[in-house]
């Protein structure tokens, strides 16, 4: 469903937030966490006017992976971090694919617009990590 991936927004969110501190400019980090924030507010609001539970912000599981990758310096962090968005994008991506044909058609729509986006967050992570020397690609 959606909202699980709204945690991994979130998450990508945060990790935008501490990439575009370390990785200086090497990345669109900022424009992936905007796009995703962008994503998560309308996700929340069409989730809650369905009367649906919507995660607040990340849950401790997800959370690793930031506190993980802070403490690393700025290339390894780089290279992890551009391993992560290629990976978590081509599941938000076999996600929303999946979703666009959902019979409730807010949400096969919200999938429908979000799509072109995760897209280019994949490519972007793709050139990121082949640019890192990642076999993450």
């Amino acid at each position: 469903m959606l909202f699980r991936e709204k945690v991994r927004s979130d998450l990508e969110i945060l990790l935008g937030q501490a990439c575009s501190k370390l990785c200086l400019g090497s990345f669109s980090a900022a424009r992936m966490a905007q796009d995703h924030g962008n994503a998560n507010s309308e996700l929340a609001s069409l989730g809650r006017s369905k009367h649906l539970g919507v995660p607040a912000r990340v849950n401790a599981k997800h959370q690793v992976t930031p506190d993980m990758l802070q403490h690393q310096s700025s290339a390894n962090f780089d290279a992890a971090y551009a391993k992560l968005m290629v990976a978590d994008h081509a599941r938000a991506i076999a996600l929303f694919s999946n979703e666009v044909q959902s019979p409730d058609a807010d949400f096969a729509a919200f999938a429908n617009k979000t799509l072109p986006i995760l897209q280019a967050h994949k490519k972007m992570a793709d050139d990121l990590s082949v640019k890192m020397g990642s076999t993450a690609a």
